[in-house]
């Protein structure tokens, strides 16, 4: 989970949820970005198993994908402008080709609520199945 400043955010293998907040401010500091070098990094993602979750943003046509080399930038619309989320390192198949679709980023509500959820670490001590309850 990426907090205010630059995260690097690693899942080791296996199935993995990368949240990349939007809602996070604290001191000058804030989880959206305008440059992808301030921005929280995901090392090691695999687009085909793991998820990227971006509470705080309503639908899909709020989120924006461009390819920097073989990352992608994850971008989404405030509202009043487009800031950077999140960089998912070595994921592009090329130019054109984020490496990742809508079906593995999580919006909206679900996302929200996943956010509320696993936002302090008693939310996994008082239960450790927590993120099945979501489907995962």
């Amino acid at each position: 989970m990426g907090a205010v400043g630059e995260d690097e955010l690693r899942g080791d293998g296996g199935s993995d949820l990368f949240m990349l907040r939007t809602d996070e401010t604290h001191y000058g500091y804030a989880n959206l970005v305008s440059n992808a070098v301030a921005a929280d990094r995901i090392v090691d993602c695999n687009a085909a198993e793991d998820y990227v979750i971006t509470p705080g943003v309503s639908s899909h046509n709020d989120v924006y994908y461009d390819v920097e080399g073989n990352d992608t930038v994850v971008k989404v619309w405030t509202g009043q402008e487009e800031l950077i989320a999140g960089v998912i390192e070595g994921i592009a198949n090329g130019p054109f080709d984020p490496g990742i679709t809508d079906n593995r980023v999580i919006v909206g509500g679900l996302a929200d609520q996943i956010n509320v959820d696993t936002n302090s670490v008693d939310g996994f001590l008082i239960n450790p199945n927590l993120l099945f309850e979501f489907g995962f």
